[in-house]
């Protein structure tokens, strides 16, 4: 016969056994599926239209980026932001498009999605530089992203003659008479 408190700590470790079984195969249930580097390209491809509404949370994180424009050959350094949203990927490459763009496919091996740099326009009498910046306030995970231009530009400076803008591997430059605004987009749910 089996003493009485062998059989008590045997039921234990099968209760225990059997609570730590059923939370293990409800995380490995719940978790969300891993998505690819095919997806990093069409969020950027939406993001890039506007507005992303995705069937999953996306990480969001801010970061600086520092913007040199040349006006009538002065220099400035312009503190800017840029935003990362991305999310965990079975298979992302080292990478970021060097693109021109306002949003550029991003991954770092682990985890892909869109990284914001900057757009340039130019009408002739004013050159628009446009970024994204995620508010102080603004969720750290969302599945929803669209883009709100600030009331007013955050910068505006004005050349002369001629001036120029970094973009990394090339530079948007114009002759004449302009006015530079730096306008934000800031990153809010679409919903509200």
């Amino acid at each position: 016969m089996v003493p009485l408190k062998y059989l008590v700590w045997g039921l234990a470790l099968v209760v225990a056994t059997g609570i730590a079984a059923y939370f293990v195969a409800s995380v490995f249930l719940k978790s969300e599926p891993l998505y690819g580097w095919e997806d990093a390209i069409e969020l950027k491809r939406i993001l890039l239209a506007g507005r992303a509404t995705l069937p999953f949370d996306a990480y969001l994180e801010r970061r600086v980026l520092l913007l040199n424009a040349t006006l009538d050959g002065k220099r400035y350094t312009l503190k800017l932001s840029r935003v990362l949203v991305f999310f965990r990927a079975r298979s992302a490459p080292v990478y970021e498009d060097r693109l021109p763009l306002l949003w550029r496919a991003w991954g770092n091996g682990t985890h892909a999605g869109a990284a914001s740099f900057v757009d340039v326009a130019d009408d002739g009498s004013t050159v628009t530089i446009r970024y994204v910046a995620l508010p102080p306030n603004a969720p750290k995970r969302s599945a929803s992203i669209c883009f709100k231009p600030a009331q007013t530009p955050d910068y505006t400076l004005s050349s002369g003659f001629s001036g120029s803008v970094d973009l990394g591997f090339e530079a948007f430059t114009w002759k004449g008479r302009r006015e530079v605004r730096v306008v934000r987009l800031e990153v809010v749910n679409c919903g509200g």
